[in-house]
């Protein structure tokens, strides 16, 4: 049991705040002092970062996820299919809407003239990974069938966090990068290749044009 500690105790480091205790065994002559230290934890403050920090902010026209063993064998000439295509329009005609991203948040825009169009307030981005990747994985679950989340970037907007801070629907960003026929397609954040835009009976689908060399075989 623990009792106060009593005047005859032997003394106790200095401390700002706290409360000795002592305490002892009844079955035997064992006793020890003890020191209950009452200092408030402090909270750390939040680092603020400054508004010129630099903040990448892709233009994604696209993402989804594709098992490894489907994208992997990839090749120029190919047609990804991904679950949510921002782009709108048919048969050669597409009407540039994507997501403007950074970190948490994106904002529904459209590129046009090589300017990004800010269309409405920012939402909150969906969780990064698939579900599928946060579960134990059954003992007969093959490598090829792991889920990576695949891309399609139309720009890389230089912004600051003061940039992002003042933005509003209505805004114009000049991207000070062409926007043409091809996009960025990204495997995770690595670099996957460049993909032209195509009507694929009715869905809009992403056709490489060339891609980065596979890692080396071990």
């Amino acid at each position: 049991m623990t009792t106060p500690r009593t005047p005859d105790a032997p003394p106790l480091a200095d401390k700002p705040l706290g409360r000795p205790y002592r305490l002892e065994c009844p079955s035997g002559p064992f006793r020890a002092d003890l020191w209950f230290d009452g200092t408030v934890a402090r909270r750390e403050r939040r680092r603020v970062l400054p508004p010129e920090t630099a903040i990448p902010c892709p233009v994604v026209a696209a993402r989804g996820h594709l098992p490894a063993g489907k994208l992997q064998p990839a090749a120029a000439g190919d047609v990804l299919l991904l679950d949510d295509v921002f782009l709108e329009g048919a048969h050669d005609t597409f009407r540039a809407t994507a997501r403007l991203c950074a970190g948490d948040h994106e904002w529904p825009c459209e590129i046009r003239e090589g300017r990004v169009h800010l269309l409405d307030v920012p939402t909150t981005a969906p969780p990064q990974g698939n579900p599928t990747m946060r579960t134990i994985p059954e003992e007969n679950t093959s490598l090829e069938e792991i889920p990576v989340q695949v891309t399609v970037e139309l720009a890389q907007v230089p912004m600051t966090l003061g940039d992002l801070e003042r933005l509003g629907p209505g805004d114009v960003i000049d991207t000070e990068v062409p926007i043409d026929a091809t996009a960025v397609v990204r495997a995770g954040v690595v670099y996957f290749g460049r993909a032209e835009i195509v009507d694929l009976e009715g869905r809009i689908g992403f056709r490489l044009v060339d891609r980065a060399p596979p890692p080396p075989a071990r």
